[in-house]
């Protein structure tokens, strides 16, 4: 019997090196998931809500907007 995964959603940097080891990982798995870049010298507010200190990554698991 198939189990439902929740949605992954990757939010990260372009140039983060510490996503990658993730994403590969993610893709080696073929784990269904999204990724959102953002820019870190412009962080949104909708960001600033999930990570108070502006770091990155963050993995989404199951609430995707």
């Amino acid at each position: 019997m198939p189990v439902d995964l929740p949605t992954l959603k990757v939010i990260s940097h372009t140039l983060c090196p510490y996503v990658q080891r993730s994403i590969i990982t993610l893709l080696e798995k073929q784990i269904p998931h999204e990724r959102e870049y953002i820019d870190l010298s412009n962080k949104p507010d909708w960001f600033l809500k999930i990570s108070p200190l502006g770091r990155v990554p963050i993995l989404l698991v199951g609430h995707l907007a």
